[in-house]
């Protein structure tokens, strides 16, 4: 998940990269995909070439992301419309003196996450560190996200409005410990 969190605030925080991938999001109908009414319906499938060509896109950045990930972005651009677009230049306007270029990864990573994860975020307004939930994080940019996600501002706002758009399910749950010598997939 990671790289999709990563992904997410980069299309936010990089309206180039964003044009690039909006142009190349596309989706079929996959007709051999039964429906049952207890679950989305899974007929809407990415096209692949689109998919890889995305992900070429993220490349030139330095950020590889799975299949999944991609899929994902594809599918926010396609459903989430002009409304997903705006929270995220909407939340580009509210960072963009907190993420400047040459932010770490980690905190990248970490503004996906709140946007994604009500939990974190609520924890994170409440004091949590997102250091200790294995985000590679300085305390720079750790306070400056404590500042800017409080509730009722306007990245708060913004977060809101791309989870609103974006998600079809609810919060997803990112909140995981890292411990030193351990493998830990997708991280």
């Amino acid at each position: 998940m990671r790289d999709l969190y990563r992904g997410l605030t980069l299309l936010a925080m990089d309206k180039v990269l964003r044009d690039e991938v909006t142009q190349l999001a596309d989706m079929r109908y996959d007709n051999t995909i039964a429906v049952c009414s207890a679950f989305p319906d899974l007929r809407r499938q990415p096209v692949l070439a689109q998919l890889q060509q995305i992900d070429a896109c993220f490349r030139k950045r330095g950020v590889f992301m799975s299949a999944y990930a991609l899929a994902e972005i594809n599918r926010w651009l396609l459903d989430g419309g002009v409304r997903f677009q705006t929270a995220l230049d909407e939340l580009r306007t509210a960072l963009v003196e907190v993420l400047p270029p040459g932010t770490t990864p980690g905190a990248l990573e970490a503004v996906g996450a709140l946007i994604s994860d009500e939990r974190l975020l609520l924890n994170f307004r409440a004091g949590q560190n997102l250091s200790d939930d294995g985000f590679g994080i300085t305390p720079q940019e750790e306070s400056a996200l404590r500042d800017s996600f409080q509730a009722g501002t306007a990245a708060s706002t913004a977060a809101a409005n791309i989870f609103r758009y974006g998600w079809q399910t609810s919060t997803c749950l990112s909140a995981f410990r890292v411990w030193d010598g351990m493998f830990h997939p997708n991280m």
